[in-house]
C-alpha cells in the first residue's frame, strides 16, 4: 500500500511539474522526470534488441540518439513505458528502486501525459516517440483500449504535416533526410500492421508517397546518398545485398501483403461481383502480384537454413523471419475466407456471396493455397522452435502474431475436414497449432496482446468444436479473461477510456449466422468482448446453433459474469 501510494504521488508531482518549451523540441520537463543515465542505457539494450529494427526501421543514428537523447524527454519515457515489461526485478530495483509493473505504470503515465502536450508540435522526435508509445499500449493489450490505434493516428498526422512522405527536405544532411525516410516507412509500417490487426482501413496510401525505401544502416552511418529505389523499382534491383539491406525487402512485403489483407477486412467475399478465379478479380490480382515478387525475391532472401544462418550473424533474423511468414500469411489471409464448411450446421444455411457462390463452395484452387501455406507456416515455427534456443524471444513481434493467426484458420480446417484430399496430415496441423498456442503462452509473460492472440485462436477451435463435433464448451469464456476495466498495475489510467460497448461502437453479436462470419468475427472482435459477452455466445451457441437461437436473454451489456456461469453450470 506504501508502494503504491508513493508512486501515485511521485507520478503526480512529475506530472504537474511546469513544462517550458523550446525551438528544438516540444517539452523540457523537470530534471528528475527522466531515470538515470545507467536506467537509460538499460532500457536501451532492450529498445535495440528487440524492436528497434523490426518494428521501427533503425529510424535514427544511434550515436547522435546517444549523444543527444536527453534533449528528448518524450521520446525517452516512451521507450522507457515500451522497456519496461523486459526488466528483470533485480534490473527494476538496482536502476529505478522499483518493481517493472511500477516502472511501467509510471512512465506510461509520463508517456501519455507527454503526448497529449506535443499533440500540436509536429517534430520528428516526437513522431518517433508517438510510434513507440503505440507499440507499448499495444503490447499492453488492456480490453478493449484503441490507445495505441489514437497515438498511431497521431504520429501519421505529423508526419503528413512535415510531407515526410515527399522529397522536400533538401535543406537538411544527407544523414537527417534518411533519418525522416526511415521515419515516413515506420509510420507506414504500422499503419498496416494496426489496420489489420484491428480490422481497420489503412491511413497512408501508395499514391502519396514519393521517396525512396531506406538505405542499408552502412550509408545511414557515413551519410550517402539514397539509391532511389521505391516500392515499384525494388523488384528490378540486381546489385548486391550489401547495397540495399533486408529493410526494403521487408516494406515491399509488407505493403502487398497488406493490399491482400484490406480485402479480408472489408468483407470483400460478400461484396466482391468478381469470382475469386476470375484474372480480373481484385483477390486474383493481388495475389499475382505477391507470387510475382516472392518470385524474383534473390537467392540470399530465399528461406533457408544457410540464408537464416547468415541473417542471424547480422543481426537481421528477426526481420527475415517475418518476410517469409508474411509471404506464406498472403496465401493464407483472404484465402480463408473460401474454406468451405460442409459438415455441421453450416450446410443448412443458403448464404451467397458478392460472386453468387454458395458459402460452402468448394474449390481446390482456393482451398491448397490456404492450407499449404498455413503448414509451411507450421513446419517453419517448427523448425526455428526445434533449432534455435532462443527462438521464442527471436519470434517475438507483432507481425508474426497476426502471421500465425492467418496460418490458424488453414490448420483448423485441416484438423477437421478431409486432409488427405491435400496430402497433408491433421496431425500435423494439430502439432502446429500447439506450437502457435505455446509461442503465444511464452509471449504473455512479457505481452499482454498475446492473451488476445490466445484467446482469439481458442475461440476459433471452439467454434469448429461446436460446428463439427457439436462439442459445447465455456472453456475459452474461462481462460485469461480480458478485463473489462483497463488494468492499473500495467499503467493504463482508468479515466478517459474509450470502450466500444453493443450499440455504441461494438457490433452485435448474431451468432445465428453460418460458421464464415462467426470465425471472422472472432478475430475481428474478439478483444472488444468481456467476459459476459463471451459466455453470453457460447450460451447461445448451447442452444441447437444456428437455427434455434432467442434473444430473449438480458443483452450482454447489462448480463453479469456469475449470472451466465450459474446458467452454464
Amino acid at each position: 500500500m506504501n508502494a503504491q501510494r508513493r508512486i501515485e504521488d511521485d507520478n503526480e508531482r512529475n506530472l504537474a511539474t511546469p513544462q517550458s518549451t523550446s525551438t528544438s523540441h516540444a517539452i523540457t520537463p523537470a530534471a528528475d522526470a527522466l531515470p538515470e543515465d545507467a536506467a537509460l542505457q538499460c532500457c536501451f539494450k532492450y529498445f535495440f534488441e528487440y524492436h528497434f529494427t523490426s518494428e521501427f526501421c533503425s529510424f535514427f543514428y544511434k550515436p547522435e540518439f546517444q549523444k543527444r537523447h536527453r534533449e528528448f524527454p518524450f521520446l525517452i519515457v516512451s521507450i522507457v513505458a515500451l522497456t519496461s515489461r523486459y526488466l528483470s526485478f533485480m534490473e527494476a530495483e538496482t536502476y529505478f528502486d522499483m518493481t517493472p509493473c511500477e516502472v511501467g505504470v509510471i512512465y506510461g503515465k509520463k508517456a501519455r501525459q507527454m503526448a497529449r502536450d506535443t499533440s500540436d508540435s509536429p517534430t520528428v522526435w516526437n513522431i518517433q516517440a508517438n510510434l513507440i508509445l503505440a507499440l507499448s499500449e499495444l503490447l499492453s493489450g488492456p480490453g478493449a483500449s484503441v490507445k495505441h490505434w489514437m497515438y498511431l493516428g497521431t504520429a501519421i498526422r505529423m508526419a503528413q504535416a512535415m510531407r515526410l512522405n515527399k522529397n522536400f527536405h533538401q535543406i537538411h544532411s544527407l544523414r537527417e533526410q534518411e533519418a525522416r525516410r526511415r521515419v515516413f516507412w515506420a509510420c507506414f509500417l504500422w499503419d498496416k500492421l494496426l489496420a489489420s490487426s484491428m480490422f481497420k482501413p489503412c491511413i497512408l496510401t501508395e499514391q502519396s508517397i514519393q521517396i525512396a525505401l531506406p538505405g542499408t544502416d552502412a550509408a545511414f552511418a557515413y551519410g550517402e546518398a539514397s539509391r532511389g529505389l521505391t516500392l515499384s523499382t525494388l523488384a528490378t534491383f540486381a546489385g548486391p545485398p550489401s547495397d540495399v539491406g533486408i529493410t526494403p525487402y521487408l516494406i515491399v512485403t509488407v505493403y502487398l501483403w497488406s493490399k491482400i489483407a484490406d480485402w479480408q477486412i472489408g468483407d470483400n467475399r460478400l461484396f466482391d461481383k468478381d469470382a475469386p478465379t476470375d484474372p480480373q478479380s481484385n483477390f486474383q490480382k493481388h495475389h499475382a502480384t505477391m507470387r510475382a515478387w516472392i518470385s524474383v525475391l534473390p537467392p540470399w532472401l530465399q528461406w533457408s537454413e544457410k540464408n537464416y544462418t547468415v541473417h542471424r550473424e547480422l543481426s537481421q533474423e528477426r526481420q527475415f523471419i517475418i518476410l517469409h511468414l508474411l509471404h506464406l500469411s498472403s496465401m493464407c489471409v483472404a484465402h480463408q475466407a473460401y474454406l468451405p464448411h460442409n459438415k455441421g450446421p453450416s450446410m443448412l444455411l443458403d448464404t451467397v456471396d458478392g460472386a453468387g457462390l454458395s458459402l460452402v463452395h468448394s474449390d481446390p484452387a482456393l482451398i491448397a493455397p490456404c492450407v499449404v501455406n498455413a503448414m509451411a507456416t507450421g513446419e517453419m515455427i517448427a523448425w526455428l522452435m526445434d533449432n534455435d534456443p532462443l527462438a521464442e524471444q527471436k519470434l517475438r513481434s507483432p507481425w508474426v502474431g497476426i502471421s500465425l493467426l492467418s496460418a490458424s484458420a488453414g490448420l483448423l480446417w485441416l484438423r477437421y475436414n478431409d486432409s488427405q484430399h491435400y496430402n497433408l496430415s491433421s496431425n500435423m496441423a494439430k502439432q502446429y497449432l500447439d506450437y502457435f498456442g505455446n509461442l503465444f503462452e511464452y509471449w504473455k509473460s512479457t505481452w499482454n496482446v498475446a492473451s488476445q492472440w490466445l484467446q482469439i485462436l481458442k475461440g476459433m477451435e471452439a467454434l469448429y468444436r461446436v460446428a463439427y463435433e457439436g462439442e459445447i464448451t465455456d472453456d475459452i469464456s474461462r481462460d485469461e479473461p480480458f478485463p473489462d476495466e483497463p488494468d492499473e498495475s500495467m499503467g493504463h489510467e482508468k479515466k478517459h477510456q474509450y470502450y466500444p460497448r453493443p450499440g455504441d461502437g461494438l457490433p452485435p453479436v448474431d451468432p445465428a449466422a453460418p460458421l464464415y462470419t462467426l470465425l471472422r468475427d472472432n478475430t475481428a472482435n474478439a478483444i472488444h468482448q468481456n467476459v459476459a459477452q463471451r459466455h453470453w455466445i457460447w450460451l447461445q451457441l448451447a442452444g441447437t446453433w444456428p437455427q434455434s437461437f432467442s434473444y430473449e436473454l438480458n443483452p450482454p451489456s447489462v448480463l453479469q459474469d456469475e449470472e451466465v456461469s450459474g446458467l452454464l453450470s
